[in-house]
């Protein structure tokens, strides 16, 4: 327990609690699939701005991933909504890449999970495209 917390420090994992008492998430839990939305960033921040977008971008994902329902099919849209955030706020894309992490992560539903690492490999592909386009040239 204390090298999960030492380690969850090192990494400057926000502190996750799950129940009615309150107990705290193993670093597996944190980085592990989960239908349930999240209600903060996985990444601790004091940026008022990704505190309020990881949730919303955590929504896209799954919906995306098919393991949210909802009234926007997971399409080109979802995935234009969150290369959108990835390339207008820099500071969001770790909490992405966390997230996609996360939902990929001892996924048991194969389409689900095709559908996450289709993601992670756009998502690589265009903000490491950025990256050499603005700070390499």
């Amino acid at each position: 327990m204390e090298s999960d917390i030492f380690f969850n420090d090192m990494l400057n994992f926000n502190t996750h609690k799950r129940g009615l008492f309150g107990k705290r998430l193993t670093q597996d839990d944190l980085l592990s699939w989960s239908k349930e939305p999240i209600t903060k960033p996985l990444l601790r921040t004091i940026d008022k701005v990704l505190k309020k977008e990881a949730p919303e971008i955590f929504k896209l994902i799954q919906t995306y991933m098919g393991d949210r329902k909802s009234k926007q099919i997971a399409s080109l849209n979802t995935c234009l909504d969150l290369t959108t955030k990835g390339w207008s706020l820099p500071t969001i894309r770790d909490e992405l890449y966390l997230q996609l992490i996360k939902q990929t992560s001892y996924n048991i539903n194969a389409e689900s999970l095709q559908r996450g690492w289709e993601l992670m490999g756009k998502k690589k592909f265009e903000f490491l495209f950025i990256f050499h386009l603005f700070y390499l040239c």
